[in-house]
């Protein structure tokens, strides 16, 4: 989504849901090993809710530490010895969730939320002095999924892995729009026309699903065969991802227009009358006056 739209409210629908998706990849990754060592259901379950305390213990002494270690390293004056420190504390994190969730990526991501948490004046020096650090570890993040990519494969399962992407993107958008219109109603802003645009931002496959496919391999859970069927579908949807956001989204918004799904709500129709001074066709106002002038 683009950063000038991440205020707006399909924006804060969609942020939402993507923090929540990733607090279920921690659950996952928690609950892989356990039922790759086997063993009874309550047995399981009972070392899986073990981590996940032990989890929320650690996040809560590091969202009460992390601004109290950010102002003490702002005090030094020293912009360098700063970025040390934001990136020794990631570490710390990455460590602790890898000795408790055995990821390393689920830290990385709560330290990114633990440093968001910090005073504004904090979070904004961390993330700015962060940002060629984040851009490098981006790049090599990708560079390394592109390694495990192989072309010819992807030429001989085509069908496999073109089946897998339409598949994923038609099921998210059809499950994520009824839910968001659920379970977002009360934010400010929220319609049917933001409810699909949400589902459509979030309808590809993300990042962590190298993260999970890995560990379903290194488990057992899934063949390597497999594997690499999910990796190349998974690349797939990153790079197609722009292009068909965009499309869908001016699909909708044609379809939205054209009345075909639904007419805009009331708030929709009077911001429109506010700009040009009528009333839009098929617009709950044009609706009203029909009705009184038909009877």
């Amino acid at each position: 989504m683009e950063s000038n739209q991440i205020n707006t409210a399909a924006g804060k629908i969609t942020v939402g849901i993507l923090v929540l998706q990733d607090i279920c990849l921690a659950v996952m990754l928690a609950v892989m090993p356990v039922v790759s060592a086997g063993g009874s259901v309550e047995r399981m379950f009972m070392i899986v809710l073990v981590k996940l305390l032990v989890m929320a213990c650690i996040i809560l002494v590091c969202r009460w530490m992390w601004p109290v270690c950010l102002r003490v390293l702002q005090r030094s004056k020293s912009q360098d010895l700063f970025l040390l420190g934001v990136v020794t504390l990631c570490v710390v994190m990455t460590m602790m969730t890898e000795k408790v969730l055995n990821s390393a990526e689920v830290g990385a991501f709560l330290s990114g939320m633990l440093i968001n948490t910090a005073p504004r004046d904090l979070a904004s020096k961390a993330v700015h002095l962060f940002e060629p650090v984040r851009d490098i570890f981006a790049a090599l993040f990708f560079s390394s999924i592109g390694m495990l990519i192989n072309p010819a494969f992807l030429i001989k399962q085509a069908a496999a892995v073109s089946f897998l992407v339409v598949g994923v993107l038609v099921a998210k958008v059809l499950i994520l729009t009824p839910l968001v219109i659920g379970l977002a109603s009360d934010v400010p802003g929220a319609s049917i026309e933001v409810a699909i645009r949400s589902a459509i931002s979030l309808a590809n496959i993300g990042e962590f699903a190298f993260v999970l496919a890995n560990g379903g391999l290194e488990m057992g859970f899934l063949d390597s065969e497999w594997y690499k069927v999910l990796l190349g579908a998974a690349a797939l949807s990153l790079l197609i991802s722009p292009l068909a956001t965009t499309a869908l989204h001016h699909l909708t918004k044609i379809i939205i227009r054209n009345g075909a799904i639904f007419t805009p709500s009331i708030e929709t129709d009077a911001a429109v009358e506010l700009q040009d001074g009528k009333s839009p066709p098929g617009s709950s106002k044009m609706l009203l006056n029909n009705a009184k002038h038909h009877a």
